[in-house]
Order: structure tokens, then sequence, then C-alpha cells
């Protein structure tokens, strides 16, 4: 609904992993310092109205399904422990596009740690601990 005013677009997969698999791992890397979290920031606040663990999960669980990108939430540890697969096929350069920015969102602007398990051409796992503090998921 608010897309156009968070200033996104659609764009194809195949399109999406041709770009990034001309890139190298240093330009994939500065993408997302540079542009990608700043994008997500303001994402965040037009579409959910603040930045935090809830917000940001939501929005990223929403952007993979309309992706037509499998992604799986498991919880673990009486609720506190959160895993993540995503089913990507989109290349490696995707895969390291969105390890680098999780870790940027969920160390930067969460202040939450977050283990990159697996990163792969088809496949991204992660987990992170969540308490109280950080939003209730």
């Amino acid at each position: 609904m608010f897309e156009s005013q968070a200033g996104t677009m659609p764009l194809a997969k195949p399109v999406v992993a041709e770009l990034l698999t001309n890139m190298s791992k240093d330009e994939i890397t500065n993408l997302a310092k540079n542009v990608a979290k700043t994008a997500v920031q303001d994402i965040l606040v037009v579409m959910k109205g603040k930045i935090d663990l809830d917000s940001f999960l939501s929005w990223f669980e929403t952007l993979m399904k309309k992706a037509f990108i499998e992604i799986n939430h498991t919880v673990e540890n009486n609720g506190n422990t959160h895993g993540y697969i995503v089913k990507h096929n989109l290349g490696e350069n995707w895969a390291l596009l969105v390890k680098n920015l999780l870790q940027i969102i969920f160390n930067d602007m969460l202040g939450i740690s977050i283990d990159i398990i697996s990163l792969s051409n088809t496949i991204l796992v992660f987990q992170f601990e969540s308490n109280d503090d950080q939003g209730h998921l």
C-alpha cells in the first residue's frame, strides 16, 4: 500500500540476480552499507511508522513472500531463539547483500547480535536471540 511512497518498485528476479552477479564482493558490501541501510530505514518509517525488531521482521517476511522467496521462521528456547531459512535462488551475491544488510540492521539499528549460519547460491540461514526489550515477536 505504501510502496510508492517508500520509494520501492517491482523488479523481476532475473534482473536483480543478473545485476548483482556482475558486482564484486566489495561493491555488494558497499551497496549494503551506503544505500540499502538508508533505504530500509526510510521504508520502515513510511510503511511501519517505526524501526524496531517487530516492524523490521514483519516488513522483511512480507517482502520475501511478495517476491515469491520462500521463508521459514522457527522459534526455540521458550521463544527467545529465532531462526530464518530463506530459499531465494538468486545467487551468492544476493545472499551476500542480504547478509550484510541483516548484519547492519540487527547490529547497528536494533542492537541485536545476529548469526549468519549459512549462505549459498540458493539459501540464506540466520538466527538471533530476542527478549522483551527488543520488541515482541
